[in-house]
């Protein structure tokens, strides 16, 4: 079975930046995240922090039924709510090396910019 997913890349730009500049930008840390090898620092970081926030929802009523029923809802399987930790203990730096290099690339990218209208304030 293939899993599909999202990969979003957002950004908001300062009053000033053109949209071609922006785009850029993202595009460079794209590219940058498919050549260069991830650094296991920076992978323990953010392993942290999608943790932290994982058991943050936990502690409220709400947010864990939440939780538990999108287990249920795309995965069948409302107990992988509480497996998603080893999985994310389990991830190494080659694991995202290879995902940059086959799904990160430019000819599997949308790009969808919204730009506001001017404001009279």
């Amino acid at each position: 079975t293939r899993l599909s997913s999202l990969f979003l890349m957002v950004a908001t730009a300062r009053a000033g930046v053109s949209l071609a500049t922006l785009e850029s930008a993202l595009e460079e840390h794209r590219d940058r995240a498919r050549r260069e090898p991830i650094v296991a620092s920076d992978l323990e970081r953010a392993r942290n922090r999608v943790l932290t926030a994982h058991f943050s929802r936990l502690q409220s009523f709400d947010r864990r039924a939440d939780l538990i029923s999108l287990h249920q809802t795309f995965f069948g399987d409302p107990g992988m709510a509480w497996r998603v930790p080893d999985r994310y203990r389990q991830i190494e730096p080659t694991h995202l090396d290879r995902f940059a290099a086959s799904v990160l690339r430019p000819d599997r990218q949308v790009t969808i910019a919204v730009i506001p209208e001017a404001s009279d304030r």
